[in-house]
């Protein structure tokens, strides 16, 4: 199951980039309950198919979209530039079927990812969040669908802190760094393409390892 804060990011995301859903994924629990309450698990149970949001929360996520509104970087990429947003694309590439869902791309040739979190700040996005959950890698994948047709828009996400003042930090991740990533995409591929052939999907050494 998704941790709270992945999915209080969800509806943030849902509530920037796909505003005329969110009454359809989304009910405000506007008691004084805990999850844990009778009147809560009511309400659940009268909102089937929808994830709850306490108001609390949704008071969050309404002040995050106004910091949005008021952050003319932010605005430009995620509300008022012409474009596209929750782009599906589909391709095969090296004898693989892939696919990915793009937050926005722009008619300027910019793909832009929305972001949450705790820490914005560049320290925490490049070692934490840009290293170790592989978005080098996403940005690549995306790259690859548009370079099949000679195209290879910029990569930019839009970060903001989950905690008020609500700060917003703009990346764009460079090139040099997405080429590698490429190169580990490409290896990916390959790698699957051959599990796949050989039905040998490549699980731990069959033999005694000394620790």
């Amino acid at each position: 199951f998704p941790s709270h804060d992945t999915e209080f990011g969800t509806a943030a995301h849902t509530m920037v980039l796909e505003p005329q859903t969110f009454k359809d994924r989304y009910a405000v629990f506007s008691g004084e309950g805990t999850r844990a309450s009778k009147e809560y698990k009511e309400f659940l149970a009268q909102n089937p198919n929808k994830s709850i949001l306490k108001l609390n929360e949704m008071d969050k996520i309404l002040d995050m979209v106004t910091v949005i509104e008021n952050h003319a970087l932010a605005r430009e990429l995620l509300l008022h530039s012409p474009g596209k947003n929750e782009l599906e694309i589909y391709w095969n590439d090296r004898s693989v079927p892939c696919k990915g869902k793009l937050d926005r791309y722009l008619d300027s040739n910019v793909i832009v990812d929305y972001k949450t979190a705790y820490d914005a700040s560049p320290e925490a996005f490049n070692h934490w969040k840009a290293k170790n959950l592989g978005y080098y890698l996403q940005a690549a994948h995306y790259q690859a669908y548009f370079m099949q047709q000679h195209m290879a828009p910029a990569f930019v996400f839009v970060v903001q802190e989950t905690e008020a003042p609500f700060a917003i930090q703009v990346y764009e991740l460079d090139q040099t760094s997405i080429d590698l990533a490429h190169e580990q995409r490409n290896n990916l591929l390959d790698l699957y393409r051959s599990c796949i052939d050989s039905d040998n999907w490549h699980g731990y050494k069959e033999e005694i390892l000394k620790l």
